[in-house]
């Protein structure tokens, strides 16, 4: 929601440096969070996702790079050019806010973090931190 809400709000800084540097600083931080979430989410479906989902992480550049090329953004860019651009961005944000909100809840992702959220509440902690303490008294070179 974040990054939709910086995107919007966009267009309306192109002229003030910093705004927009604070927008890109913002947004710069929402999409590392987000970039880890999706990582760690993918790591708990299958190994195969993770190959699917950095590949899907490449797409973004080849949409704004046919935006700008269809839209004639360059150095003479329009207003209106450019509001189209942002626009078009976050209907793209929006539907990816939308993907993985179902993504979320199909019967396998939630299967999965079902699972993973056992497997997590079955680990024993304190015997964990025993033999971690046992393994540090113990001398290097015996």
């Amino acid at each position: 929601m974040i990054v939709l809400i910086c995107v919007l709000i966009m267009p309306f800084c192109l002229i003030d440096r910093f705004p927009m540097l604070l927008l890109m600083a913002v947004l710069g931080i929402s999409s590392w969070m987000l970039h880890g979430t999706a990582c760690m989410l993918a790591s708990m479906v299958s190994t195969s996702s993770i190959s699917a989902l950095q590949t899907g992480f490449r797409t973004p550049e080849i949409l704004a790079i046919a935006a700008c090329y269809y839209l004639d953004i360059g150095s003479s860019a329009t207003p209106g050019a450019i509001r189209a651009f942002f626009l078009i961005i976050a209907a793209l944000v929006l539907a990816g806010l939308i993907a993985w909100t179902a993504l979320i809840f199909t019967p396998s992702a939630r299967a999965a973090l079902r699972a993973k959220d056992q497997e997590s509440d079955c680990l024993d902690l304190p015997a964990a931190d025993r033999l971690a303490t046992e393994k540090m008294r113990k001398p290097l070179l015996a």
